[in-house]
């Protein structure tokens, strides 16, 4: 399955950055009003939850079901967890998995738009409510 995972390959701009561990799964940043921060050009990673603006397509031996598990240990992990449960109605879809799937979502939909082995950087457009990906380097 191809996704985006941490790289530190073509952080060619004086403002890259990789703290993610290289080759990690990447998740997008909550999109804070601070237009300095840059929440709104970095995901961060799903195990070390550090960012990084620079990302690389791999195609990896994982299923869908891979993938939502490992997100949401990442939301129980980082507390989100017990938050969402807090709000969980009877009849509706368990919150946690909905949150891990809504969190995959630009991971798999930037990536599917890819070739394998492409570096990306990626910017939120608050017009349209995406990530759009951009060619590193």
């Amino acid at each position: 399955m191809k996704i985006l995972t941490a790289t530190s390959s073509g952080a060619t701009r004086d403002d890259d950055f990789c703290h993610a561990v290289e080759g990690e799964i990447v998740l997008p940043s909550v999109v804070c009003e601070c237009p300095t921060c840059g929440c709104d050009r970095a995901f961060g990673g799903l195990g070390s939850r550090r960012a990084t603006t620079t990302m690389m397509v791999r195609d990896l031996d994982l299923t869908v079901e891979d993938l939502v598990s490992a997100a949401i240990a990442y939301l129980e992990a980082a507390g989100w967890a017990r938050y969402l449960r807090l709000d969980a109605k009877p009849d509706a879809p368990e919150p946690v998995t909905v949150c891990a799937i809504e969190l995959l979502l630009p991971n798999l939909l930037l990536a599917a738009q890819l070739e394998t082995g492409d570096i990306v950087r990626v910017s939120y457009n608050r017009a349209t409510d995406e990530w759009e990906p951009a060619p590193a380097g």
